[in-house]
């Protein structure tokens, strides 16, 4: 078992070296994500018109036409657009551009308010566990498509995207709407570091907009191996969201009761001997600030 897992870290580690040389390599894309772009589209003509027809319909299904997906994929940005191409080169080499599968898939709709998800997968079987998305808030009163980002947009970032609607969120001053977000493990980077995480995002449909008023990690479980001296590391972190609602079921207020543990785990003769390092449990308080439209947390 000891030698497997350094024979493990060594190829771990020479694989990360040949992606690295494949990124920085003359022509290959250096982007291990899609973009985190702000876009607001002004939807026009036949567009506006099924989408109109698709969502007065009584009852709907939970996917939308194969054509409207497309109608809607034709709008979006040229950055974002063909991003997902760029993603797959990045993920599995130039051959894998052709495999790139965009799809829409519907979050949530409320009213004249519609969540989606830009979905982008490969065709590839091997790819097929891998993809990653980004937010959509179409407005179907006023016929615009916004393009939410989820995180900063930054060089070194490699974060992918799962999305999944919570629940509306009744706030004061806004309508709130919440989304699980995961953040799986990017299959450009699998080495002797492994890094998964969760959040709970509310977005807030305000009178000043679409914001962004809450970021919490509800989950994270880091793995980090060294080999001299041998040593893994793990990290632990969970964290359970209440929401206080007044009378009026309007939330004023949120907490996040968490625990996070670290284990360090060494190797005797091959056996392993884990021992906790630090553990530690708490309560973080976040309150509702209708000027800015955010949860502040309370120091």
């Amino acid at each position: 078992m000891h030698q497997f897992r350094r024979a493990r870290s060594i190829f771990n580690a020479l694989l990360i070296i040949s992606l690295l040389g494949f990124i920085s390599a003359p022509g290959a894309q250096g982007r291990l994500n899609l973009p985190q772009l702000r876009e607001s589209i002004h939807l026009l003509g036949e567009i506006s018109t099924a989408l109109r027809d698709f969502f007065s319909r009584a009852s709907i299904a939970s996917e939308l036409p194969l054509s409207l997906q497309s109608s809607i994929l034709h709008s979006m940005p040229k950055d974002l657009n063909g991003a997902c191409s760029d993603l797959m080169e990045a993920w599995a080499g130039e051959d894998a551009r052709a495999s790139a599968v965009w799809q829409v898939r519907l979050l949530h709709r409320e009213r004249a308010r519609v969540w989606l998800a830009f979905h982008c997968a490969s065709s590839q079987p091997h790819l097929a566990d891998y993809h990653d998305e980004r937010l959509g808030f179409l407005r179907l009163d006023t016929d615009v498509l916004e393009i939410v980002p989820l995180s900063a947009d930054t060089a070194d970032d490699d974060e992918i995207h799962q999305i999944d609607f919570v629940e509306r969120v009744s706030l004061s001053g806004a309508e709130g709407f919440s989304f699980r977000v995961k953040v799986p493990q990017n299959p450009c980077c699998d080495g002797p570091e492994t890094r998964l995480q969760e959040r709970l995002m509310i977005f807030a449909d305000s009178p000043a907009g679409l914001v962004e008023s809450l970021s919490a990690i509800t989950s994270r479980d880091d793995l980090s191996h060294c080999d001299d001296p041998e040593v893994d590391t793990e990290t632990t972190y969970r964290a359970e969201v209440e929401f206080a609602r007044d009378s009026k079921h309007i939330v004023a207020s949120l907490s996040a009761n968490f625990h996070e543990k670290v284990t360090d785990t060494t190797y005797e003769s091959g056996v392993a001997k884990p021992h906790t390092t630090s553990e530690h449990s708490g309560t973080l308080q976040f309150r509702w600030n209708p000027a800015t439209f955010k949860f502040v947390k309370v120091q």
